[in-house]
C-alpha cells in the first residue's frame, strides 16, 4: 500500500506525534517515594547491590533531593524515549512511502507497555537498563566481532551494577541477538564472558546486601526488603500471589483479553519472510528471549511491569530484523495485511492507559467496580 512520499510522511509524522504525546502525557501521574528510594542507595558504607547510580549521581549532582532525583528521571526519560522512537520507526525511515512501517512505528509507540508505561513508571532503574540494551543492539548492528566483545561485556557489567535484573530482563536477548549476527564465531570468548556475568551476578547477590539497616533510613522504608536475599523474595512473592490472588486473577484476565489483538499482530511478525531463508529458528530464539522478563514472575511482584518489559523487547525485536535483513518492505507488507488488528491494538492502549506494576494490569481502570469490587 504506497502513497505519495511527502504526504503519508506529513501526515504520519502528525500522527506520530499528536497521538504519542496524547498517550505519554496520559501517563504521568505524581512521583512516588519508593522511586526515588532507588537513588539513595550507594558505596558509602560499602558496596551494596543497585548502588551504582546512587554513586555517581550523588558524587556529580549531590545528595539525593525529590527535585534533584524528578529533574534526573525526566531527562532520562527523554533520552530512553527518543531512543525508543528512532528503533521504532526506523523501518517508515526505509520505507517512507508504505503506511504498513508507519503504522507498526505508530502501534510501537503507543502501546501500554512501552512508552507510555515508562513513562508512568519513571525514576525506576529499567530506564537505564532499557538504554544499555539499545546501546548493545546498535554495537552489534554496526561494529566487527572484535569490538562487540570489547564493549558488550562491560556494558553488561554495568548493566548487573545498576540493577540485579538486568541479567533476566534483557542480557538474554542481548546474548541472543550476539548469536543471531554471528552464529558460533568467538564461541568460547563469548562463552566465557556469560560465565563471567553469572559469576558477578552470584557475587552481587551474596555480598550486595544490607548489613546495618539503620544506615539506610529512605523514604520507603519497604525497599530494604530487596535486599534481604533470593529466598526471602521467593516466599514474599507466594504469600503475596496467595494474599491478593482475586485481585490478581481479575486484572490478569483484562490483561489477557486486552492484549489479544497485539499477540495476534505478533505472531503474523514474527513468521520469517519467505524470502529470507536463513536464520528462521534463530528468530525463534530472539522472541524466546525477549520474553525473559516473565522469568521474574517468581522471585518479583511486579508481574504487569515483566510483562511490560517483554513486550518493549518484542517490538525492539520486530524493529531491529526488519532493519538487520532489510525487510522494512516484508514488515510494512505484514503489517498491511493486518491493519485492522493494528488499529485495534493502537486503540485499546489508548483507551486503557499504560500497564502497571505490581497489582493493577491498568492503573487507570483500577477503581472500576468489576475489577474492585471482585
Amino acid at each position: 500500500m504506497r502513497a505519495p512520499r511527502i504526504v503519508l510522511g506529513l501526515g504520519a509524522w502528525t500522527v506520530l506525534f499528536t497521538l504519542g504525546g496524547l498517550a505519554a502525557l496520559r501517563s504521568v501521574h505524581p512521583f512516588d517515594a519508593w522511586y526515588m528510594t532507588h537513588w539513595a542507595f550507594n558505596y558509602e558504607h560499602g558496596f551494596i547491590k543497585r548502588g551504582l547510580i546512587g554513586e555517581i549521581f550523588s558524587r556529580l549532582v549531590g545528595p539525593v533531593t525529590v527535585p534533584n532525583v524528578i529533574t534526573a528521571s525526566w531527562l532520562l526519560m527523554a533520552l530512553l524515549a527518543g531512543a525508543l522512537v528512532f528503533m521504532f520507526i526506523a523501518p517508515a525511515l526505509r520505507q517512507p512511502d508504505r503506511l504498513g512501517a508507519w503504522l507498526f512505528g505508530l502501534v510501537a509507540i503507543t502501546h501500554s507497555a512501552t512508552i507510555p508505561r515508562l513513562v508512568w513508571d519513571l525514576g525506576r532503574y529499567d530506564h537505564f537498563l532499557l538504554l544499555i540494551l539499545l546501546a548493545c543492539l546498535a554495537v552489534l548492528y554496526r561494529a566487527s566481532p572484535v569490538w562487540r566483545l570489547l564493549v558488550i561485556p562491560p556494558l553488561c557489567v554495568i548493566g548487573l551494577l545498576i540493577h540485579e535484573g538486568f541479567f533476566f530482563m534483557f542480557l538474554p536477548l542481548i546474548f541472543a541477538v550476539w548469536f543471531y549476527e554471528e552464529g558460533g564465531k568467538l564461541f568460547w570468548p563469548k562463552l566465557s564472558v556469560v560465565i563471567c556475568i553469572a559469576l558477578l551476578l552470584l557475587f552481587i547477590q551474596t555480598f550486595g546486601t544490607i548489613s546495618n539497616p539503620q544506615l539506610y533510613a529512605f523514604a520507603s522504608k519497604d525497599y530494604t526488603n530487596v535486599y534481604y536475599g533470593v529466598g526471602y523474595n521467593i516466599q514474599n512473592e507466594f504469600y503475596f500471589i496467595r494474599k491478593s490472588a482475586h485481585l490478581l486473577l481479575v486484572n490478569h484476565i483484562v490483561l489477557a483479553l486486552t492484549l489479544v489483538p497485539t499477540f495476534l499482530l505478533f505472531r503474523h511478525l514474527a513468521e520469517a519472510s519467505p524470502g529470507i531463508k536463513r536464520h528462521r529458528w534463530e528468530r525463534r530464539i530472539l522472541i524466546t528471549a525477549a520474553l525473559t522478563p516473565l522469568s521474574l514472575y517468581l522471585i518479583a511482584q511486579d508481574h504487569f511491569r515483566w510483562w511490560g518489559l517483554g513486550i518493549t523487547n518484542l517490538f525492539i525485536v520486530f524493529a531491529y530484523l526488519a532493519l538487520r535483513e532489510h525487510a522494512a518492505q516484508d514488515l510494512a507488507d505484514r503489517v498491511e495485511r493486518m491493519w485492522v488488528t493494528a488499529v485495534c491494538v493502537a486503540g485499546v492502549s489508548l483507551i486503557f492507559g499504560p500497564l502497571g506494576d505490581w497489582i493493577s494490569s491498568y492503573p487507570a481502570f483500577h477503581g472500576l467496580w468489576f475489577i474492585r469490587g471482585l
